[in-house]
C-alpha cells in the first residue's frame, strides 16, 4: 500500500505539471473507450444477439425490387399485390402486412400524438409473439367495417395507463373515435413498427392513401412472412418471382408491375 500511494502521488504531480498533456490523454482515452463501446454494442445487437422471436431464421421481409437493378434496392408492396401473394403462395406458413401511421389520442389527459401502425390481423402470430394481456386480433376485425379495436405496447400501457391490469376491454379515443383495447403486446414485437405504441387492424383503408391509389397498385405496405418448415430462402424467392410474373399478367394496368418480388431473411 505505501508503494501504491507513492506511485499515485507521483502520477498526480506529473499530470499537474503538464495539464494540457493530461487533458489530451484523458480525452483520447475517453473517446477511444466510448467508440469501442458503441461499436461493440452495435455489433452485439445486429450480428450476435438473436432476434427475439421463435424460429427467427424462418422470418423474412418481402419487398418489391426493380427489374434489372441490383439486389440492394427494395420498396413496399401494394395492397393488391399483398392480397395476390397471400392467396396464391405456397412457401409461407403465414404472412402479414403493416404500415406506420400516427394517431391523436384524447380523453386521457392532454391530447397527444401517438406513433402507431395499421396491420393485418395475423402479424403477431407471424412473429410468434403472444400478448402480455388480452388477445390478438380476430379475423372479422381485419375486414372493412369491422369492429374498432386496438393493441397497445407495454410501454404505452405502463407510461400512459399506469399499468392498469384491466386496460383490455376499455376504450381509447383515437382520431376522435373510440377503439376498444383488446390486448397488450410486449417489447420484442416492435418489428416491423419500431417505437410504435398502437396497432389497429386493417391495411385497406389508410387515411393518407385514397382508395383509387390503393386499388391501382400504389405501394405502401411492409410484408412480413414466416417460411414453412423445410422451405429455403432460394425456393421462396423462385416462387415469388413466378408470382410477380403472374401478377403482372393479371393486372397489366397497375403501376407496380415493373418490379419483381424478393424475400430477405430478418
Amino acid at each position: 500500500m505505501p508503494t501504491l500511494l507513492h506511485d499515485v502521488r507521483y502520477a498526480v504531480r506529473a499530470l499537474l505539471r503538464q495539464p494540457v498533456f493530461a487533458l489530451v490523454a484523458v480525452l483520447t482515452l475517453a473517446l477511444g473507450i466510448g467508440a469501442n463501446t458503441a461499436i461493440f454494442s452495435l455489433i452485439h445487437t445486429v450480428l450476435l444477439q438473436p432476434l427475439p422471436f421463435p424460429h427467427a431464421d424462418r422470418l423474412v421481409d418481402v419487398s418489391a425490387a426493380t427489374v434489372g437493378k441490383g439486389n440492394d434496392d427494395d420498396a413496399p408492396l401494394s395492397l393488391p399485390r399483398y392480397e395476390f401473394v397471400r392467396d396464391q403462395q405456397d412457401v409461407f406458413e403465414d404472412l402479414a402486412a403493416s404500415v406506420p401511421e400516427g394517431f391523436t389520442l384524447t380523453g386521457r389527459g392532454e391530447a397527444a400524438q401517438i406513433k402507431g401502425a395499421f396491420a393485418s390481423a395475423r402479424l403477431l402470430q407471424v412473429l410468434g409473439v403472444q400478448p402480455l394481456r388480452g388477445r390478438v386480433f380476430l379475423p372479422e376485425e381485419d375486414l372493412p367495417g369491422g369492429p374498432k379495436v386496438v393493441l397497445v405496447s407495454d410501454v404505452f400501457w405502463r407510461d400512459r395507463c399506469g399499468g392498469d391490469p384491466d386496460l383490455p376491454g376499455q376504450s381509447l379515443v383515437l382520431n376522435g373515435e373510440p377503439y376498444t383495447v383488446v390486448g397488450i403486446f410486449p417489447r420484442q414485437a416492435t418489428y416491423p413498427f419500431r417505437d410504435r405504441d398502437l396497432v389497429v387492424p386493417g391495411v385497406f383503408n389508410i387515411p393518407d392513401y385514397p382508395p383509387s391509389v390503393i386499388r391501382q397498385g400504389g405501394a405502401y405496405l411492409t410484408l412480413t412472412a414466416r417460411l414453412k418448415p423445410g422451405v429455403s430462402l432460394v425456393r421462396a424467392n423462385d416462387a415469388l418471382r413466378l408470382l410477380a410474373d403472374r401478377y403482372r399478367q393479371a393486372f397489366p394496368a397497375h403501376v407496380d408491375i415493373r418490379s419483381t418480388l424478393r424475400a430477405v431473411s430478418l
